[in-house]
């Protein structure tokens, strides 16, 4: 993935001259039935970008990524704050905040910085009108040289 992410993050400047480097890397899937998330940031850390590559096509019927546009430039603790409301009433997020769904086709490329508050919707079963397959996602988080993540990394594998 860092083949297709390393250009454009160069061109963007996000994490430096060089295009920075691969932290970490990973497969994230979300099933048929699959709860929301809660609102969160990946970390503090600026210089730090997350980068999706869904491997199937993300719509509305499979759960896609949803951030709250502008929240990377927000303060820790606001960012912080707002994750703590939203975790109680997470409706409010649609009535207080600009919220870019992050629909595309496999094999689309969607980079974010690491601050922004996002989470996984939800993905709806079949029976409630959702898609019937699995949603996966490559995934890699590139940071600019001398930039550990933290926040992020230090929290135990679930396998």
């Amino acid at each position: 993935i860092r083949h297709w992410t390393q250009p454009v993050l160069e061109a963007s400047g996000l994490v430096g001259s060089g295009g920075g480097r691969v932290q970490a890397a990973g497969l994230v899937i979300s099933v048929p039935g699959g709860v929301p998330q809660g609102f969160h940031t990946d970390g503090s850390s600026p210089g730090c970008v997350n980068c999706f590559c869904p491997l199937v096509n993300v719509t509305n019927a499979c759960g896609p990524t949803e951030v709250l546009s502008g929240s990377h430039t927000w303060e820790r603790a606001h960012a912080a704050a707002v994750c703590d409301q939203l975790s109680d009433d997470f409706a409010s997020a649609y009535e207080s905040y600009h919220i870019a769904r992050a629909t595309m086709p496999a094999g689309s490329l969607f980079l974010f910085d690491f601050r922004a508050v996002h989470r996984g919707s939800a993905h709806p079963s079949e029976e409630a009108g959702g898609s019937v397959l699995p949603r996966p996602i490559l995934y890699t988080c590139t940071v600019e040289p001398g930039t550990t993540p933290w926040d992020f990394f230090d929290h135990p594998s679930l396998f």
